[in-house]
């Protein structure tokens, strides 16, 4: 029988896999799946993307687009390290306050056009004008007499390297909402309002080119229209909740387990009576099973965390915390 895909967030449906990283699937019948390159792929959404301005845009659904577009002088690794980008390299000065950047030569848009400081510089003080956060952090920025790049802050920021992850853009970009132009390894070639959009690979990308030649994602209302189009074949897959996923027959399906962005919380407001008392507190936590919330809300797909940071940023993430969390008394 061959198989079908279907990509699985644990607790929420979220486009969480970078299509730069995505496959080109080979199967013949039961054989397991191999990476190739080429190739095309139909993904489901139940979200319209319909504003892909990335100093505008505000939905994780259009964010997981966008990161295929553009570009900041650095980019986001899988594991939550920060790799360069735009920026081949850069240093730190000695009290955290200035950043200097040495700008790649070999970086050009989607429009054909090449990267230059000038560029950079209308991105920066466009995330400035559009109040992105962390860019209030900076006094100033300059291109040096020596080509770099370097932004002095108001004051040290360890959090400021993360900031730099927003797109650097052309300074001439019209429409960046409809017609979004970056340096990313797919770039948007179609846009049908309330029907799809289509990526194409960037046969210049400076980096790691992508497998896939062409994605296409096509907007649905719901999961329930998600689950007719992926069974008419309509759709090569698509993220697909625990309810969703229950439907299906597992043995026809290629199944890609991914971690979701969301975590859920399960908290006590501590100001009101009764959960004042430390004793009524312990009780609750007895009493609920973390298992069994995971087993029933999400038909087994989920991870104790006991923090917030989720597994796939295993730079950060600490799985002994999990232990922390209190069994019920059943489990103990």
């Amino acid at each position: 029988m061959k198989h079908k895909n279907i990509l699985f967030a644990a607790g929420i449906a979220l486009l969480t896999l970078s299509l730069s990283g995505a496959a080109a699937f080979a199967q013949d019948g039961d054989d397991a799946a191999e990476i190739t390159d080429g190739g095309e792929f139909v993904y489901g959404s139940a979200t319209e993307l319909n504003n892909f301005d990335p100093f505008t845009s505000i939905t994780a659904d259009v964010r997981s687009v966008d990161f295929n577009i553009f570009e900041g002088l650095v980019k986001p690794t899988p594991e939550g390290d920060f790799a360069p980008a735009i920026a081949e390299d850069y240093s730190i000065s000695e009290d955290g306050t200035e950043y200097s950047f040495t700008l790649r030569e070999d970086v050009s848009f989607h429009n054909g056009e090449t990267v230059t400081p000038e560029d950079v510089l209308y991105s920066i003080q466009k995330a400035i004008d559009s109040s992105i956060i962390g860019y209030d952090e900076i006094d100033h920025f300059e291109i040096a007499d020596d080509g770099k790049l370097v932004i002095t802050l108001k004051q040290s920021d360890q959090n400021f390297i993360p900031t730099l992850t927003q797109a650097i853009v052309p300074e001439n970009a019209e429409d960046l909402e409809h017609s979004p132009i970056g340096t990313g390894p797919y770039k948007l070639t179609e846009y049908e309002e309330q029907d799809h959009i289509t990526l194409e690979k960037n046969e210049d990308y400076w980096g790691t080119p992508a497998h896939l030649d062409k994605i296409t994602i096509k907007f649905a209302t719901d999961q329930a229209e998600l689950y007719l189009l992926f069974e008419a074949g309509s759709i090569d897959g698509f993220g697909a909740s625990a309810a969703t996923l229950s439907q299906l027959d597992e043995d026809s399906v290629n199944l890609y387990v991914t971690t979701s962005n969301a975590v859920q919380l399960l908290a006590l407001n501590n100001d009101f009576e009764p959960f004042q008392d430390q004793r009524v507190r312990e009780a609750i936590n007895y009493a609920v099973s973390a298992d069994e919330i995971i087993d029933i809300a999400f038909y087994g797909y989920g991870t104790k965390v006991g923090s917030g940071l989720i597994p796939a940023l295993s730079r950060y993430f600490n799985d002994e915390l999990a232990s922390c969390i209190i069994q019920s008394v059943d489990d103990r």
